[in-house]
């Protein structure tokens, strides 16, 4: 039993991810690394599912995480339309 169990599951997957991670541009490679330290938010649900598929969970956080951001991205696009129409 670990003290941060949630975060050994996630930091193995990470981990088990180096590979593909180190072959990306430098631009990529940080938005990627920053994408994968997203799923700490998720770490509960995680840890729930995590067993025997750990990259289950994983794949289902980022898809997540993906859509939150495309959801505020096409929010504040309709508010600046909405704005610019104001205007004219």
């Amino acid at each position: 039993m670990t003290l941060f169990p949630n975060r050994s599951i996630i930091d193995r997957v990470i981990g088990s991810w180096k590979g593909y991670s180190d072959i990306l541009p430098q631009w990529q490679r940080r938005e990627f690394d920053r994408m994968m330290s997203r799923l700490y938010s998720y770490a509960t649900a995680i840890e729930v599912k995590a067993k025997p598929f750990e990259n289950d969970p994983i794949f289902m956080s980022l898809i997540i995480d993906q859509d939150n951001i495309i959801s505020w991205l096409l929010a504040r696009v309709e508010e600046l339309e909405r704005e610019k129409e104001t205007k004219i």
